[in-house]
């Protein structure tokens, strides 16, 4: 499942189609950060990657993608950034947070495909063959950890 967080309707709706013809998969959309982070306080998802524009309302991308890096099990979602802008520093601060790769808007449907295909395979959640050794596990939440810093910038 792929995650499309774009504030510009149009844009959002074009990538969002793009993603799910060329990958056959499922793709969840959001107009805004905090969108996501409100879905991910009631849903788990498995995802394959995000991409994500930079100039969002409230919680940037670039904010977004830094919180996830300090979640473990979300640091290894690839995050592709979508931004109108080629400025080089933009693209070296989107890489420097944990961004996999960036398209510069407006894209094509190749440029899609491209770095869709660039994207690491990200091994999908199966159930144990055998049953798992019992064991506490006091960690608090990672979807909670995020809530918690989406919180934090909110302030």
């Amino acid at each position: 499942m792929y995650v499309v967080i774009e504030d510009c309707d149009t844009t959002r709706q074009l990538l969002t189609a793009l993603i799910g013809m060329t990958t056959k998969t499922d793709v969840l959309d959001y107009s805004s950060a905090e969108g996501f982070i409100r879905d991910l306080k009631v849903n788990s998802y498995d995802l394959d990657a995000i991409f994500v524009d930079i100039n969002l309302p409230g919680i940037t991308g670039i904010e977004l993608i830094e919180n996830f890096q300090k979640i473990p099990s979300c640091a290894s979602i690839p995050i592709v950034v979508c931004s109108a802008s080629n400025d080089k520093r933009v693209i070296l601060q989107s890489i420097k947070a944990g961004a996999k790769n960036f398209i510069i808007k407006p894209f094509t449907r190749d440029q899609v495909t491209t770095v869709l295909e660039s994207l690491p395979k990200r091994e999908k959640a199966t159930e144990p063959e055998t049953e798992p050794e019992k064991e506490v596990d006091n960690t608090p939440d990672d979807q909670d950890e995020l809530v918690k810093a989406a919180q934090d910038m909110a302030k």
